[in-house]
């Protein structure tokens, strides 16, 4: 008996199909509608008050002036709970809540801000944009399978995002525009199809996307109060009498025409700071925020796989003069901890004759990270470690120049062979005969008995002669044949004779 074919979803099967084939063609299908990119926005409703006035119970609002007017732009949570409003005059916040603190804005540190989630969000993403001033966008369709899909990347987003002062709200949407919008009318959701954009945004009221309050109003006359509104209606008759700039607005939201994104690249240049509730001069206060902004500047470094070798620590004072602290690190490094331990050689030794208002970290010396080249076993490694770190706390206590490196100079006589140097470089012998490194400072004559030279008994030559004529052209001209000779107690010495026929000893093997 023929069977007849059933509908399950859009897949045509018969009842013989078997059922996990069913789900897996609908998982495919799934699939395939889902949108090439999905766009998470991490919108910052109140981030000009939170730059200036963050972690705070008092009230406190942003004003701006407007048609010659003082009014509020934005207001902490404090604010709102007592009923000041954005766009609100001044006088009628201040008759409402007399104790509220008023702040101009400051955009430099609210780009600070932005510049500082960007650099964050690059754990998550390598696509990142600063979006409409307050936002910052992150492509995170290609790092699902890498954080286990939406909900734990989220999770993992939202317990990162804990940490910075800020009010945020997140929403996600295959275009920039659509997850912008749904993050300010209804934050949490998650559109990852763009046929499901319309009735995501349906509802959305017209001053969340018309370009102007005029255009706003106009559209409200005409009976438009929401986003389906305006899509019912033709778009010939839309474009003639709303123009076309909000038809194309529309269209980028809804995936039907494409959007510019400019891609967020920071400049291999860190500088953060951080002021201090009030003025101090304990240390003990001023380490932890120091440790703190070079922990910001560790994750920095990772995001981008960098290092650094050299960094500064200013610390600003009322007067407008500054307490400057440049570290030097032998090794270009990444780790925090590393650039404390150097930073508190130099903060141990300061002698503060001014309150500190604010310390700031920065460094223009960055590099890709390069890593050091170790022995296969960890014992060599942990010790070379050590002694590298050891050798940095000496220079940073002492000062670069108390320490000082052997290098080798092209010259084959012992006494001008080498030289001392602040930094350390690679040297090659110049000489293939076997040398001492430790040489007399003045060559010791010996006594020549029977034609055989002594030293603690008889010497016993057991090498061929290393022959030297130089120096003529500087006035300090040897003429010298050396060779290694052992005595009767052991010793490894290492003696030449001149063209007087004299013998000296110069060196003393270990």
């Amino acid at each position: 008996m023929t069977q007849k074919p059933r509908s399950v979803g859009r897949v045509q099967c018969t009842e013989s199909l078997p059922v996990k084939t069913v789900r897996a063609a609908q998982s495919q299908q799934n699939n395939a509608s889902l949108a090439s990119v999905l766009w998470l926005c991490i919108y910052l409703p109140r981030l000009p008050v939170d730059v200036l006035f963050a972690h705070s119970c008092k009230r406190a609002v942003v004003v701006e002036e407007k048609a010659g007017r003082v009014q509020v732009m934005v207001c902490n949570r404090a604010a709102m709970d007592g009923g000041i409003r954005p766009g609100m005059p001044l006088a009628a916040a201040l008759a409402l809540q007399q104790q509220t603190r008023v702040l101009q804005r400051d955009s430099v540190k609210e780009q600070q801000a932005l510049d500082r989630l960007a650099r964050w969000a690059f754990a998550f993403s390598s696509r990142i944009s600063v979006y409409s001033g307050n936002s910052i966008m992150l492509e995170i369709r290609g790092s699902l399978r890498l954080f286990g899909g939406v909900t734990a990347l989220l999770q993992r987003i939202k317990t990162d995002l804990e940490g910075f002062p800020y009010d945020y709200m997140l929403s996600g949407a295959p275009t920039l525009r659509a997850a912008f919008w749904l993050a300010q009318h209804d934050p949490g959701q998650i559109v990852q199809r763009t046929d499901e954009l319309v009735s995501a945004l349906g509802e959305l009221p017209i001053e969340k996307f018309s370009p102007n309050k005029k255009l706003s109003m106009r559209m409200r006359r005409s009976g438009i109060r929401i986003l389906a509104d305006l899509i019912r209606l033709p778009r010939d008759g839309l474009g003639r009498r709303f123009g076309l700039e909000i038809l194309e607005i529309v269209d980028q939201a809804l995936a039907r025409r494409p959007e510019v994104i400019e891609q967020y690249q920071s400049a291999l240049v860190f500088s953060m700071e951080r002021e201090f509730y009030l003025p101090t001069h304990d240390l003990n206060r001023i380490r932890p925020v120091a440790m703190a902004l070079l922990q910001e500047f560790e994750h920095y470094l990772q995001d981008r796989q960098a290092a650094t070798c050299r960094f500064q620590c200013k610390l600003m004072h009322l007067s407008l003069q500054r307490t400057l602290c440049e570290v030097e690190c032998r090794h270009a490094t990444s780790r925090a901890e590393h650039m404390m331990l150097l930073l508190e050689e130099k903060l141990s030794r300061l002698q503060l004759g001014a309150d500190v208002i604010s310390i700031v970290i920065s460094s223009s010396y960055i590099d890709d990270y390069r890593p050091q080249q170790s022995d296969l076993f960890a014992r060599t490694a942990e010790n070379s470690q050590s002694w590298s770190e050891l050798m940095e706390q000496f220079e940073a206590r002492l000062g670069g120049a108390a320490l000082q490196y052997l290098s080798v100079c092209p010259d084959h006589r012992p006494e001008y062979a080498f030289a001392t140097t602040s930094s350390e470089v690679s040297n090659h012998a110049m000489c293939s005969f076997l040398r001492p490194l430790w040489l007399l400072k003045d060559p010791q004559r010996l006594v020549v008995i029977k034609g055989q030279p002594h030293w603690q008994g008889v010497l016993h030559v057991v090498q061929t002669c290393e022959r030297l004529e130089q120096g003529w052209w500087d006035g300090r001209d040897v003429r010298r044949d050396y060779w290694v000779a052992h005595n009767a107690e052991g010793s490894k010495l290492w003696i030449y004779r001149d063209h007087r026929k004299e013998w000296f000893l110069h060196g003393i093997f270990a």
